[in-house]
Formats: structure tokens, sequence, C-alpha cells
């Protein structure tokens, strides 16, 4: 019911926020002060707890670092991703539009942080 019972909804700020990155952080739109320079942005969003990735790699390892997400759990993230992008490649094999080396060069390069 409505009343000031204590049964009501409690909100929490959040731990941590993931974009992701579809457009060049440039371009984001942000609360951000106009004119800070590109490294004073990251800075800002790292203070906030917000996260730009381009791969759900990338988003996994920020929740793992974040202690969102086990160990397990990242590793099974990775796992699907790979899987998922070898589907996808054996499934179009003769789709020349694909960008598949940056597809795998994304990947590769959220594995390695």
């Amino acid at each position: 019911g409505g009343g000031g019972g204590g049964g009501g909804l409690r909100l929490r700020a959040p731990v941590a926020t993931f974009v992701h990155e579809v457009l060049p952080r440039e371009q984001q739109l942000t609360s951000l002060a106009e004119g800070l320079s590109s490294e004073e942005r990251e800075e800002a969003w790292g203070k906030l707890n917000i996260y730009f990735h381009r791969t759900y790699v990338g988003a996994a390892i920020n929740a793992h670092r974040c202690g969102l997400l086990s160990l397990a759990g990242l590793a099974r993230v990775g796992r699907a991703a790979v899987e998922d992008l070898i589907r996808l490649r054996i499934g179009r094999l003769r789709d020349v539009r694909r960008e598949w080396p940056g597809h795998i060069a994304e990947l590769n390069a959220d594995v390695e942080r």
C-alpha cells in the first residue's frame, strides 16, 4: 500500500555504469563540463565508475574489476564471446562486407587487458 509504512522501494546509487561504445567517446552525450580534454573526460568518467566497452568481454572485465562478476563468470563471458564470433564467421564465410579482422582485433584487445 501507499501510506508511510516501511515497505517502500529503496533506491541506491549504481556501483558502476557500463556504456556500449557505438559512437566515439567525443560524441557521447555527457553532463561533464564542456571544453575538457579527452584525458580529463576519461579521468572524470573513471571517478564516476563509468566504463566504456566495445565488446561483451570488455564489459565483463570492467564488471569483474568492480567486484560485480566472479572470475568464473568472466571466463564464461569470454568463452561465449569467442564461440559466438566463430559461429558468426563460419555462418558468413562468403560475406566479404563484414569487417572480420576488426571484430577479432576488438575482442583480442579486450582479452589482452
